[in-house]
C-alpha cells in the first residue's frame, strides 16, 4: 500500500478547505485512498501476469534444458559405444575387429545400464524442477557398463544362460584384441569346443585370459579371468566383478561395492562358432598366402622333402611361410612332445610325421615302436 501517495491528497484537500472554506474541497481527500487502492490492484494484476509469464518461461526453459540433456546424452552414449563396443557391435556392426584403438580391450562391457554422465546442470537447490533436471542429467541410460578386463568377471546363474553370457564376454575380448595382444591359457570347460580353434588359443604373447568353472580350476598365470559360479558358491580369486543373472537378458552387477541392474549380452553356441570361424579366416588371411588354406596335402609337401642322409632323421610335417617345415629328430631332438587340446590334431600330426619318415627313409635307417596309452586307434 503506497501510504505517502494516500496521505498527500488528504493533506491537500484539507488545505484547500481551510483556504476556500468549501466543503466540496474535502472530496479531494478521497482521491488518495482510491488511487492507492487502484495502484495496489494494478500491482497485483501485474504480479499475476508476471508470475504467469515467468512460469511459462520456466516451463519452456525446462523443456529446452531437458531436450538438450537428452541430445547430449545421445552423443555421449554414441561415444561410449564407439569406445567400448560389445561382441555384437564388433562382429556385426563393423566396429573394427582387431583395430588398434587406444584403451580398447582394457575394459570389458558386462552389459548396458546407467552410468555417470559428464553432463551437469547447475542452479539453486530450492527449485524442485531444477533438482529433477539435475538428477536426470547426472546419469546416462542404456550405455555400456564396463569393468577393468584384468579385474575379472564371475557369472552366477543357470549353467546354460551363464555359458551364453561368458561366450559373449570371451568373444568380445577376442574380437577387440588380436592374437599376440591376447592369449587364452588353461583348460577349456566342457561344452566349449567352439573356442578350441580360436587363433588366440595358440598365441604365446599378450594378456593371458583363463576360464574357470566348478569343474575346471583356475590356471596359474592368468591376467584376466572369466568364471562360471554355481549359485551360493564363492567367486574364484581374480574376479572383482560379480554378475548375477535372473533372466535371459537381465542381471545384477556387483562391483566395487556398488550394485546395479543391467541388460546383458548372450551368444548361442552356433553364433559363437560362426564368429570363431570368421576370426580363423581373418587370422589365416593376415598370416599371408601360405596360410590361405587350413590344410595341405602330404603328397604336395613330400615333393620337396629332404632325402635321407646318415646321422639325420629329417621329416617334413607342414608348410611354413610357403616352404616345407622340416623337423629333424637328431638335430632338433632327440625327443619331441606334441601338445594340444582334444580335437586339435595331435594324432594327425604324429601320423604325418611317421608317414613322412617312411616316405624318405629306408627300413634299414629307421623303425618304429608305437604305443597308444589312451587305448585309441591313432596309429592303426
Amino acid at each position: 500500500m503506497p501510504l505517502l501517495a494516500s496521505v498527500v491528497p488528504i493533506v491537500g484537500a484539507v488545505g484547500l478547505w481551510l483556504v476556500t472554506g468549501s466543503v466540496f474541497a474535502l472530496w479531494f481527500a478521497a482521491l488518495g485512498p482510491m488511487i492507492a487502492g487502484a495502484t495496489v490492484l494494478d500491482g497485483m494484476r501485474s504480479a499475476r501476469k508476471e508470475r504467469r509469464r515467468t512460469g511459462r518461461d520456466a516451463a519452456e526453459a525446462q523443456v529446452r534444458i531437458s531436450a538438450e540433456i537428452q541430445r547430449r546424452h545421445e552423443t555421449e552414449r554414441a561415444e561410449l559405444d564407439t569406445a567400448h563396443p560389445d561382441a555384437a557391435a564388433l562382429a556385426f556392426a563393423d566396429a573394427g575387429v582387431w583395430r588398434a584403438v587406444p584403451g580398447r580391450g582394457e575394459a570389458l562391457v558386462v552389459g548396458r545400464g546407467e552410468r555417470p554422465s559428464v553432463v551437469r546442470v547447475d542452479g539453486a537447490d530450492d527449485n524442485a524442477a531444477l533438482r529433477v533436471l539435475r538428477a536426470s542429467a547426472a546419469t546416462v541410460a542404456d550405455a555400456p557398463v564396463t569393468v577393468p578386463t584384468t579385474g575379472g568377471v564371475a557369472v552366477i546363474g543357470p549353467p546354460v544362460l551363464a555359458d551364453a553370457v561368458l561366450r559373449a564376454l570371451t568373444l568380445q575380448l577376442c574380437l577387440a584384441l588380436p592374437p599376440g595382444r591376447l592369449r587364452i591359457i588353461g583348460a577349456m570347460p566342457e561344452g566349449w569346443e567352439w573356442a578350441a580353434s580360436l587363433p588366440h588359443r595358440t598365441a604365446t604373447q599378450g594378456l593371458a585370459l583363463a576360464f574357470a568353472t566348478p569343474d575346471v580350476p583356475l590356471p596359474a598365470g592368468a591376467d584376466a579371468v572369466l568364471a562360471r559360479v554355481d549359485e551360493g558358491a564363492h567367486p574364484p580369486p581374480g574376479c572383482a566383478a560379480v554378475l548375477t543373472l535372473d533372466a535371459i537378458d537381465r542381471g545384477q552387477l556387483d562391483f566395487e561395492g556398488h550394485t546395479q541392474r543391467l541388460r546383458v549380452e548372450a551368444l548361442g553356441a552356433d553364433q559363437a562358432a560362426a564368429v570363431v570361424a570368421e576370426l580363423v579366416d581373418r587370422a589365416l588371411a593376415l598370416a599371408g598366402p601360405s596360410a590361405a588354406s587350413a590344410t595341405v596335402e602330404l603328397r604336395d609337401v613330400l615333393v620337396d622333402a629332404p632325402r635321407a642322409r646318415p646321422g639325420a632323421l629329417p621329416a617334413v610335417i607342414g608348410i611354413e611361410n610357403g616352404a616345407p617345415a622340416v623337423v629333424d629328430l637328431v638335430a632338433d631332438g632327440p625327443h619331441a612332445v606334441v601338445v594340444g587340446i582334444t580335437g586339435s590334431g595331435k594324432s594327425e600330426l604324429l601320423t604325418t610325421w611317421i608317414t613322412a619318415l617312411c616316405a624318405t627313409h629306408p627300413t634299414s635307417a629307421v623303425n618304429f615302436l608305437l604305443a597308444d596309452f589312451k587305448g585309441g586307434t591313432a596309429f592303426d
